[in-house]
Parts: C-alpha cells; sequence; structure tokens
C-alpha cells in the first residue's frame, strides 16, 4: 500500500494545465554541434530500432501508414540532411 499511497492522495491534481503545456518550450537543435559523433549515433539507433521491429515483426505495420506520410517524410528527412 506504500507504493500506492503517493498516488491516491486527495486533494493533488496531477493533471497539466494549459499554461505548464505553454511554459514547455522544445529546444532546437543544430546538426553541427552534434558533428559526427550526433551522426554515428543515429545511425547506431536506427539499425537497432529496425533490427529489434524485425524481430517484433512489426514491418507489417507499415501499411496502415499512407504513402504520402511515408515519402513526405523521407523527403523531410533528406532536406534536413542535405542542409
Amino acid at each position: 500500500m506504500a507504493a500506492v499511497a503517493p498516488l491516491a492522495q486527495p486533494g493533488r491534481d496531477r493533471r497539466s494545465s494549459a499554461r505548464d503545456l505553454q511554459d514547455a518550450r522544445v529546444q532546437p537543435v543544430n546538426a553541427a554541434d552534434s558533428g559526427l559523433e550526433g551522426a554515428f549515433l543515429a545511425f547506431i539507433m536506427a539499425g537497432a530500432f529496425q533490427i529489434l521491429f524485425g524481430l517484433c515483426r512489426l514491418g507489417s505495420l507499415i501499411r496502415y501508414i499512407p504513402h504520402p506520410v511515408v515519402s513526405g517524410f523521407m523527403g523531410g528527412i533528406a532536406g534536413a540532411v542535405v542542409q
């Protein structure tokens, strides 16, 4: 019961407010700051995800993503890499 008690305290509101969401800011990342280490990490993570998804047989889920979404994502990534 001790593990559940902090979550069940009366009077504690755990919902996010609109003000909390407005205060959250996304910091842009400059690819030049990451350098070769960042690119290497991105390639390793992409390969690890591909292996994981292949082992879990999640490749069949791609049929539920429309072709324009996939091609737009690939075009956006290509633009980010070339830039």
